[in-house]
């Protein structure tokens, strides 16, 4: 992803956005990631000199959403939409604050997170009677996805932890198989949730947690 002033990452803090590339990390930052050894499922990459560890502190970035090029729909229901985004920021807050401070706003000592849903391939959506979506179908909790709407098919995740003052890369990392619940064919966004519940609350553990 080409890197935003910092000032313009402050400012993307709030909103969660779909954007028409299909990933949020640049082939040549891919090809640095390497397979976790202690945390299956987890690639990651941490720059030279770096280390995440020295910081005390976290602010949330925004959740972005990249399409793959050959999704049947690239339509998400702005409602919908932002329910995923605030779930997935729920299970990172949730794992971060058990071993630094989640902040809201950028400083000294403090790590930027931004997340993406990538390669995401959706299905055209459901529809209700009449056309309309009925309430009991929509996302109802930022803790739980099972109702979405919005049909996937596919989909990985992407991101990176930068000094939230001076920008720089510190650590970045990939999630590219999506765990199902069960034996279903068909994937969900309550995957997505779980998957990164999974991974975030192992790949802290084992960073931080000793």
């Amino acid at each position: 992803m080409k890197r935003l002033p910092i000032a313009a990452m402050v400012a993307l803090l709030m909103p969660l956005t779909a954007v028409a590339e299909d990933a949020f990390l640049e082939p040549h930052e891919v090809a640095l990631l390497k397979p976790a050894a202690e945390v299956p499922g987890l690639e990651n990459y941490v720059a030279e000199g770096k280390d995440p560890t020295k910081y005390s502190k976290v602010v949330i970035g925004a959740i972005t959403f990249y399409f793959a090029d050959d999704s049947k729909t690239k339509d998400m229901d702005a409602k919908e939409s932002a329910k995923i985004a605030d779930a997935l920021k729920g299970i990172l807050t949730d794992n971060l604050k058990k071993y630094v401070e989640v902040v809201d706003e950028p400083g000294p000592d403090t790590l930027l997170l931004n997340m993406a849903v990538v390669q995401i391939k959706m299905k055209n959506k459901k529809r209700g009677l009449l056309g309309y979506t009925p309430i009991g179908l929509v996302v109802t909790t930022a803790g739980n996805l099972s109702g979405s709407r919005l049909v996937l098919d596919k989909a990985a995740l992407q991101g990176e932890m930068v000094d939230s003052q001076s920008g720089d890369i510190v650590t970045l990392f990939q999630v590219s198989q999506i765990e199902q619940l069960d034996d279903k064919k068909q994937l969900t966004w309550e995957d997505v949730r779980l998957t990164l519940n999974d991974l975030a609350n192992r790949a802290l553990k084992d960073r931080f947690g000793g």
